[in-house]
């Protein structure tokens, strides 16, 4: 069977069509891949903000305990220096004792300091 020019011509502009398509699927695919791809990139982002926003309250809630064992343990040090001097001991001799100067030990002695 003989095809004619138009024939040909026909087949021709339907495969070019059919190619723009397939060019055109591959461009929305791809398009698709990239939003998706960029999605998981923002998800992945904004999670490593909440851990470091995580990370500075646990922080922030550790120095509050931090502190608190700090001035439980200055008052137990200083209970135990304060015992020491109503019991007739000089600043120096407790200093010499605890092998720490003299102004260490008055700064337990020390009320709010």
């Amino acid at each position: 069977m003989a095809y004619t020019k138009s024939t040909r011509d026909a087949r021709a502009q339907a495969r070019a069509r059919d190619s723009q398509a397939a060019k055109r699927r591959q461009c929305l695919e791809q398009a698709k891949a990239n939003l998706r791809d960029l999605n998981d990139f923002l998800d992945a982002k904004y999670r490593l903000v909440e851990v470091d926003v995580w990370l500075e309250e646990r922080i922030a809630a550790l120095h509050t305990t931090a502190d608190a064992r700090r001035a439980g343990h200055r008052q137990e040090a200083a209970k135990a220096l304060a015992d020491m001097s109503a019991r007739g001991m000089s600043v120096e001799e407790i200093a010499r004792m605890a092998g720490v100067a003299a102004e260490t030990v008055q700064g337990y002695l020390t009320p709010g300091t």
